[in-house]
């Protein structure tokens, strides 16, 4: 058994010691090298040890089940790993090399750090170290740890005890943030600073202390220098989310994070403390480090509740440690979220948001992709130091950030969701051509499966809005940045909308995957009047200008409008149409019904224009029938339409019933409406103005719209989709004499 030990090197990988005190004792560099060659080795060395010993891990891994006593020093490195799995007392480290790449406590070990110590944020990508203490480990900083963070990774700190306290003592956090003038959604991994204390790095106003570390923070208020901040400027550059709507931080003097955490900030960082806005928006932006120093976040995180449908919420991930969305705690959360990416520069060049969610094709690729995040490569982790938006469409939610839902520096395969059905998709991408170079702007996803519903959702992202360009869709009057609805049928539109759009030059480009050569799609402009068809099987691009005229800017200038390219296998084998006691009856006889869904009837006064007055669903055999109780006056002409189970269609022939007086009165169709909108026949009623009225269970008023009536049998289109939600309806028809007809409607 050796007994003594100065300078220890070449330790091989996993050697196991059970205690070792450092001394100043001489030894051969064969005694060294034979007291670390057996794994498991249980050799005790004891003498008086003085502040010259070293043990030198030289980029290998050690591991020591006993005490560590003595003056001496570790000497570690970048790719340096030492575990401790006893009461090892208290573990020094030599000057200049007091950096590990993973330090571990295992079972019951715990330890002090005697001096400063460094986890490494690696020499490359995925390198980056870990602090990993579990079981009942306890380690005891002094103050003394530092997570390294630079363009190559941030250290972490891996799931400890559930009930927390696992580190005790300050730590200091550090979160690089590369060059860009560009804002940044935030959070601090630690409690016990203030804001100046902490991100201004405790200077005074405006002060550059050379280092690299630190960031100007600017308001816009007249107190801005009693409050702590740098500078005075136009807009503050400190926001927090607050009852729905940004709001600028009041002061840098109050905690940065609070106990339990989940505070979160929108930072405008034009690098470090080196540029200032005096410089300009023309200044060179440059890297910047962001560091807190205090107690870390252990243990799960205070619950952040979505009380109220429709919520929005900002969360921030408090942890030294990058997270998985599917691994939080979410009762009620929509399937996605949303990140601010600094490199989507065609929002006024400053980021915009990025929306993940679990509904598109590839589940949780990014929208748009090609800033931070590459485009199709699936991404669940939310950064350490980095907060996310979250929505709820039913409220009573609320998000909970567990230790258990902490992950490794290294990208996640995304898992399946839904069945396995096929996905049809057409992403739209917005890129800004201001530059001359295609920018990416924003983005938006359209699916359809069978896995989902047209009723909002869940799995629909509602889009948070960017500072700048957005190009969203729009459902029943709010913006999304993914839907996700039933598969595409003819009638199906994609209806966009456009916001905060400049006077500049625009590119759109539809990506379509997984369409059928069924369904053709078209592009309509409003402002051009213009039909571009899409195609369905690849991309598309459509350039586009925006000028000072308000209808090029318009939030619904563009939509795409699905049409059938497939006749349908069905046969009319014969159809009449007869008049019958007060209306008219339609009948149709039909062979090789394949994939019908339902039969529509349409009815024309001139046999050229026709409106669609009622329907049938399949399964009646070969032969249909349907009554017209509401015939116009004179001559009714009928058709029958086919549908199949993807929207496509094909007409029957064309029947008379001659020189009917029809009834007088009002019908509604379709009811119920799938889509929010309904076709208003009014027979044979005078001329004049009517009143139209739709309100809801309570009596609320929700539309109404004037329908000049030249008189006879008209039929009006009552489109009031933006304003319905699925649920019961009582729409009001108030005639020229002020007598009121009320039919119950419903919206699916």
């Amino acid at each position: 058994m050796l007994k003594s030990a100065s300078v220890i090197t070449n330790v091989v990988p996993d050697a196991q010691l059970t205690d070792i005190t450092l001394s100043a004792a001489r030894q051969p560099a064969s005694a060294s090298k034979e007291m670390v060659s057996s794994p498991g080795n249980s050799s005790i060395v004891r003498s008086t040890g003085t502040a010259s010993s070293i043990l030198d891990i030289n980029g290998n891994t050690l591991t020591i089940n006993g005490a560590v006593s003595g003056p001496g020093t570790v000497s570690g490195s970048n790719t340096s790993n030492l575990t401790l799995g006893g009461a090892a007392g208290t573990v020094s480290f030599t000057t200049g090399k007091r950096v590990l790449k993973n330090l571990s406590l295992v079972n019951n070990a715990t330890a002090t750090l005697g001096t400063a110590l460094d986890i490494t944020d690696g020499a490359s990508a995925g390198n980056e170290g870990t602090v990993s203490v579990t079981g009942t480990a306890v380690l005891t900083t002094g103050g003394n740890l530092t997570l390294k963070s630079s363009a190559n990774g941030t250290a972490r700190v891996a799931p400890g005890a559930i009930t927390g306290g696992y580190i005790s003592g300050d730590v200091i956090v550090e979160r690089y943030l590369p060059a860009a003038r560009a804002w940044r959604f935030l959070a601090a991994p630690t409690v016990g600073q203030t804001i100046k204390q902490s991100w201004q790095e405790n200077q005074a106003a405006g002060v550059d202390p050379g280092t690299g570390y630190g960031t100007i923070i600017t308001s816009n208020t007249g107190s801005w220098a009693a409050n702590g901040f740098d500078f005075n400027s136009p807009g503050s550059s400190f926001l927090y989310f607050n009852a729905g709507a940004w709001q600028a931080v009041p002061n840098t003097t109050s905690p940065i994070a609070v106990a339990g955490g989940n505070k979160s900030y929108m930072l405008f960082s034009r690098g470090n403390r080196s540029v200032t806005p005096a410089m300009g928006t023309g200044a060179t932006p440059t890297p910047v480090i962001l560091r807190t120093k205090g107690s870390l976040f252990q243990g799960n995180l205070s619950p952040v509740t979505l009380s109220t449908a429709g919520e929005f919420a900002a969360i921030g991930n408090n942890y030294a440690s990058a997270i998985d969305f599917t691994l939080l705690t979410k009762p009620n959360i929509d399937q996605s979220f949303s990140v601010w990416d600094p490199k989507i520069p065609g929002s006024q060049g400053l980021g915009g948001w990025v929306t993940f969610s679990a509904s598109t094709p590839t589940p949780w690729v990014p929208v748009p992709g090609g800033g931070s995040y590459a485009a199709g490569v699936p991404n669940k982790r939310i950064e350490s130091g980095q907060a996310f938006m979250v929505h709820t469409t039913s409220g009573g939610a609320n998000v909970t950030i567990n230790e258990s839902s902490k992950v490794a520096n290294s990208n996640l395969v995304a898992r399946p969701f839904g069945n396995n059905s096929v996905k049809s998709a057409i992403t739209t991408n917005l890129y800004n051509l201001s530059t001359g170079v295609a920018n990416i702007a924003d983005a938006n996803v359209v699916v359809f499966s069978s896995d989902y519903s047209n009723v909002i959702d869940a799995n629909d992202a509602i889009k948070a809005t960017n500072f700048g360009d957005n190009f969203g869709l729009l459902r029943n009057g709010l913006p999304y940045v993914v839907e996700a609805r039933e598969p595409v049928t003819e009638r199906d539109t994609i209806f966009f909308n456009m916001r905060k759009i400049k006077q500049q030059p625009y590119r759109l480009e539809f990506i379509a995957e997984n369409f059928d050569n069924s369904i053709a799609g078209f592009l309509e402009d409003k402002y051009l009047n213009t039909s571009t068809p899409v195609s369905m099987t690849g991309t598309t691009t459509v350039d586009f200008s925006v000028t000072s005229d308000v209808a090029s800017y318009a939030p619904d200038r563009f939509r795409i409008v699905f049409k059938s390219l497939v006749a349908l296998p069905v046969t009319f084998s014969s159809i009449t149409a007869t008049k019958t006691n007060n209306g008219n009856t339609v009948e149709w006889k039909v062979e090789n019904e394949i994939n019908i869904n339902s039969y529509e009837i349409e009815r024309s006064t001139d046999g050229i224009n026709f409106t669609k007055v009622g329907a049938v669903a399949t399964g009646g055999g070969n032969v249909y029938n349907w009554f017209d109780a509401y015939p116009v006056s004179g001559d009714n002409f009928y058709r029958v339409k086919s549908v199949n189970n993807r929207g496509s269609f094909q007409y029957s022939r064309i029947v008379k019933v001659s020189a009917v007086k029809g009834r007088i009165g009002y019908s509604v169709y379709p009811n119920p409406s799938s889509d929010g909108s309904f076709g208003l026949q009014m027979s044979n009623v005078a001329a004049g103005i009517y009143t139209v009225k739709i309100t809801n269970g309570n009596g609320q008023l929700i539309w109404k719209q004037m329908i000049n009536h030249p008189g006879g049998t008209v039929t009006n289109v009552i489109n009031p989709s933006s304003e319905l939600v699925s649920g019961n309806y009582q729409l009001e028809v108030i005639d020229i004499t002020g007598k009121s007809t009320v039919i119950k409607v419903m919206v699916l």
